[in-house]
């Protein structure tokens, strides 16, 4: 998601503030805004927003413009966003952040730190590369039962093939989870990664629906479909019961 936004921004001008300017980016991108204000007009309540990979706090920042109510939780594998990420707080009463990399189990694990904007936690021995470095891992559920965060939860996924672990590392959560946004992709970017189909179909499993679809990419190479961000609700909500247009 974050990504996305830097390839967009890189031409402006370089002197306003970096945050400031992303968060412009994100607030001026009328499919992520039509998304949340069309979901918060359908009636999907969130108490608690879990944003994960949250880079410097910037996809919260929009977020609060629609949820503004809601606690925030900032999830960040990479300590050099640490700095913004508390400032953020600081400057937002109901936001709380950790270091540490979503996963299924607390303890440790394996990060790519390629990317500032675009790391992955790795499980699978074929992404590893030399600079990985071990970092802390968390489950979402002991991090909201920790802060003694309240349902019903708002989960975002900006994690680059980790999502199922995550999720594995959410199963209490998930009871009390009216919205979960996934960054997804076409193409297998590395070998745990799911294309966007497979996602729906392990997303379905897990009894959630997708009702939504933004921020659309096609990739630079040749101009086919590369990623977008997917929205789903569970079916309990009701929404995948009716099956009419109108």
């Amino acid at each position: 998601m974050l990504k996305k936004l830097l390839n967009r921004t890189k031409n402006k001008n370089t002197k306003k503030d970096f945050n400031q300017e992303v968060y412009d980016s994100y607030l001026n991108n009328d499919s992520l805004k039509s998304s949340l204000s069309r979901l918060k007009r359908l009636g999907v309540e969130v108490s608690t927003v879990i944003d994960v990979g949250a880079s410097n706090g910037c996809w919260s920042a929009v977020a609060q413009t629609y949820y503004s109510k809601a606690k925030y939780l900032l999830l960040e594998a990479q300590s050099e966003h640490e700095k913004q990420l508390q400032e953020f707080s600081q400057k937002n009463d109901n936001v709380n952040y950790v270091i540490a990399a979503a996963s299924n189990s607390d303890g440790t694990i394996e990060f790519d730190c390629t990317d500032l904007w675009g790391g992955l936690a790795i499980t699978n021995e074929k992404d590893s590369n030399s600079l990985c470095k071990q970092v802390k891992s968390t489950r979402i559920d002991t991090c909201v039962k920790n802060l003694n965060l309240n349902g019903p939860y708002l989960i975002k996924l900006d994690t680059h093939g980790h999502e199922l672990k995550i999720l594995e590392g959410a199963g209490e959560l998930l009871r009390d989870c009216n919205l979960i946004i996934i960054e997804t992709y076409n193409y297998k970017i590395n070998n745990e990664a799911l294309k966007f189909h497979e996602t729906c179909y392990e997303m379905e499993k897990l009894g959630f629906h997708c009702v939504d679809i933004s921020d659309i990419t096609y990739r630079k190479k040749d101009d086919t479909l590369w990623q977008m961000d997917l929205y789903f609700v569970p079916n309990r909500l009701g929404f995948s019961k009716y099956n009419e247009f109108e």
